[in-house]
């Protein structure tokens, strides 16, 4: 069977009908696309809107009659409706918060990014892979104006997952301390921390309450990754800026 091309009002009363099978032939039969009253299936991918949804259809007989049932899985939906989707396969769904109080000082501290994450069905981010530093980066940069127009800023502390366990908060320059074992994830932990693009590095401590990891945007300077106080008042920049995710498809 050749290429069916999507019809136009030139042909008419006929319609073409996509149907999945599990062979790849055609069904056989009169009355189609409902074939001697068996049901017919079909699937339809939308990359366009917001996000990417799957429509699942059945084509069958009511009387004399056609009818179409569908359901329909969302990639993501209106609560974190950002699709990302990794090289491997894999994909997110991104939502983030500003601050908009017009102010340099306060900010979101480590329990609001838990907080308002659990609340959009999401957890903060982290990242496992060289690719997820870089989109979330670009995505953050593209946030400054919405940051300046809120919060009449363009520096902040970005808050993501991550806080020094309380064993290292006393000990952060060893080796265990440095990895990924030396910090407690809210959400799904990085498989290190080879991905993160560090100021200085993992075992950053400029004062006793510097333990939340968090990305700094700094003017023109480029984003890079620091840990920094888990409290509200940051210094020497404010929090005002949070970013959660959760896995795709499952909505």
């Amino acid at each position: 069977m050749g290429i069916i091309n999507q019809t136009d009002d030139t042909y008419g009363s006929v319609v073409a009908f996509k149907v999945d099978t599990v062979d790849g032939i055609c069904p056989d039969g009169v009355n189609p696309p409902i074939f001697d009253n068996q049901n017919a299936t079909g699937s339809l991918y939308i990359s366009s809107g917001s996000y990417p949804k799957w429509v699942y259809y059945t084509i069958y007989t009511s009387g004399k009659e056609w009818s179409i049932a569908y359901t329909v899985n969302n990639s993501c939906s209106s609560s974190s409706p950002i699709y990302y989707e990794r090289s491997e396969g894999t994909s997110l769904c991104v939502t983030g918060m500003i601050d908009n109080q017009d102010s340099t000082v306060g900010g979101y501290n480590y329990d609001n990014l838990v907080s308002y994450c659990n609340e959009a069905s999401t957890t903060p981010i982290s990242f496992s892979y060289q690719e997820d530093t870089l989109y979330f980066t670009d995505l953050i940069e593209s946030w400054g104006p919405l940051l300046f127009q809120q919060a009449r800023l363009n520096n902040t502390y970005v808050r993501i997952d991550g806080i020094r366990t309380s064993e290292c908060q006393l000990t952060p320059k060893t080796d265990e301390c440095m990895s990924v074992k030396g910090f407690t994830f809210v959400g799904p932990p990085p498989k290190n921390l080879d991905s993160y693009v560090w100021i200085t590095d993992s075992s950053a401590q400029e004062t006793l309450d510097d333990n939340c990891i968090v990305m700094v945007m700094n003017d023109t300077n480029p984003i890079r990754m620091d840990i920094r106080t888990c409290s509200g008042s940051g210094s020497p920049l404010p929090p005002k800026m949070i970013v959660c995710s959760t896995p795709a498809w499952g909505f």
